[in-house]
Protein backbone atom coordinates (compact mmCIF):
# COMPACT_ATOMS: atom_id res chain seq x y z
CA UNK A 1 0.00 0.00 0.00
CA UNK A 2 1.61 3.38 -1.01
CA UNK A 3 0.79 6.14 2.12
CA UNK A 4 1.71 9.42 1.08
CA UNK A 5 1.80 12.73 3.30
CA UNK A 6 -0.01 15.91 2.81
CA UNK A 7 0.39 18.83 4.32
CA UNK A 8 -2.63 20.72 5.65
CA UNK A 9 -4.17 23.96 4.41
CA UNK A 10 -2.63 26.20 7.69
CA UNK A 11 0.60 24.32 6.80
CA UNK A 12 0.76 25.12 3.14
CA UNK A 13 0.00 28.81 3.61
CA UNK A 14 2.55 29.04 6.60
CA UNK A 15 5.39 27.72 4.51
CA UNK A 16 4.19 29.89 1.55
CA UNK A 17 4.15 32.95 3.58
CA UNK A 18 7.61 32.15 5.23
CA UNK A 19 8.87 32.04 1.49
CA UNK A 20 7.51 34.81 0.22
CA UNK A 21 8.79 37.01 3.14
CA UNK A 22 12.29 34.94 3.40
CA UNK A 23 12.35 36.56 -0.97
CA UNK A 24 10.98 39.79 -0.68
CA UNK A 25 12.59 40.60 2.37
CA UNK A 26 15.09 43.82 2.37
CA UNK A 27 15.30 46.40 0.16
CA UNK A 28 16.06 46.49 -3.21
CA UNK A 29 19.57 48.53 -2.18
CA UNK A 30 19.95 45.33 0.08
CA UNK A 31 23.12 43.34 -0.59
CA UNK A 32 21.57 40.37 0.39
CA UNK A 33 22.45 37.61 -2.70
CA UNK A 34 19.45 35.62 -4.20
CA UNK A 35 21.68 32.68 -3.24
CA UNK A 36 21.28 33.27 0.77
CA UNK A 37 18.06 33.82 0.11
CA UNK A 38 17.07 30.79 -1.68
CA UNK A 39 18.71 29.49 0.90
CA UNK A 40 16.44 30.55 3.65
CA UNK A 41 13.68 29.27 1.55
CA UNK A 42 15.01 25.81 1.67
CA UNK A 43 15.69 25.68 5.14
CA UNK A 44 11.82 26.63 5.68
CA UNK A 45 10.86 24.02 3.52
CA UNK A 46 12.97 21.90 5.30
CA UNK A 47 11.42 22.70 8.97
CA UNK A 48 8.25 22.60 8.00
CA UNK A 49 8.37 19.20 5.65
CA UNK A 50 10.65 17.41 8.85
CA UNK A 51 7.48 18.76 11.31
CA UNK A 52 5.48 17.43 9.04
CA UNK A 53 6.92 13.90 8.77
CA UNK A 54 7.35 13.80 12.73
CA UNK A 55 3.68 14.32 12.94
CA UNK A 56 3.05 11.77 10.83
CA UNK A 57 5.17 9.33 11.95
CA UNK A 58 4.01 9.86 15.47
CA UNK A 59 0.43 9.37 13.83
CA UNK A 60 1.56 6.08 12.47
CA UNK A 61 3.54 4.40 15.62
CA UNK A 62 -0.09 5.22 17.28
CA UNK A 63 -1.57 3.42 14.82
CA UNK A 64 0.65 0.50 14.57
CA UNK A 65 0.46 0.32 18.74
CA UNK A 66 -3.68 -0.13 18.55
CA UNK A 67 -3.31 -2.52 15.72
CA UNK A 68 -1.21 -4.68 18.04
CA UNK A 69 -3.07 -4.77 20.61
CA UNK A 70 -6.36 -5.21 18.37
CA UNK A 71 -4.63 -8.38 16.90
CA UNK A 72 -3.44 -9.52 20.29
CA UNK A 73 -7.23 -9.61 21.35
CA UNK A 74 -8.30 -11.53 18.34
CA UNK A 75 -5.90 -14.06 18.88
CA UNK A 76 -7.01 -14.54 22.51
CA UNK A 77 -10.60 -14.47 21.42
CA UNK A 78 -9.57 -17.21 18.65
CA UNK A 79 -7.72 -19.22 20.98
CA UNK A 80 -10.73 -19.61 23.54
CA UNK A 81 -12.61 -20.01 20.41
CA UNK A 82 -11.17 -23.10 19.25
CA UNK A 83 -10.28 -24.64 22.65
CA UNK A 84 -14.26 -24.24 22.76
CA UNK A 85 -14.80 -26.25 19.66
CA UNK A 86 -12.66 -28.91 20.41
Amino acid sequence: MCHHMTLNLDTRKHILTGLFYCLRSGSSSSMIAIDNKIEQAMDLVKTHLMLAVREEVELLWEQIKELSERNAQLERENYILRTLRD
